[in-house]
C-alpha cells in the first residue's frame, strides 16, 4: 500500500527537524522504501494472526521436535505471505 507522497512530505519535515538539531539527514528514497517495507511487514503480521488458526494443527503435535515445528512454522508463514500477495495483486 504505497503512500509515497505523504511519506516524502513526512520525511521532508523530519529532515528539517534533524537539520535544526544538527543530526544527519535521511535519504528520502531509502527512508520511503524502509517505511513501505515496514508497512508491508505490519500488514503481513496482521494477516498471519488472522489466518494462523488454519494451520495450528500442523505444529500442535507434541511428538515433533523443535526444528520440525520451526520448519512447519516457516513454511506456513511463506504460504500465507504468497497467499496474501496473490490476494492483493
Amino acid at each position: 500500500m504505497p503512500n509515497t507522497e505523504k511519506d516524502l512530505a513526512d520525511i521532508e519535515y523530519r529532515n528539517r527537524l534533524r537539520a535544526e538539531a544538527g543530526l544527519p539527514l535521511l535519504d528520502p528514497l531509502a527512508e520511503a522504501a524502509r517505511l513501505a517495507n515496514a508497512r508491508e511487514q505490519a500488514l503481513f503480521e496482521s494477516y498471519f494472526e488472522q489466518e494462523r488458526h488454519r494451520f495450528v494443527h500442523l505444529w500442535a503435535d507434541r511428538s515433533q521436535n523443535f526444528w520440525t515445528k520451526m520448519g512447519i512454522w516457516n513454511a506456513v508463514r511463506k504460504k500465507l505471505r504468497e497467499e496474501m500477495q496473490t490476494r492483493h495483486d
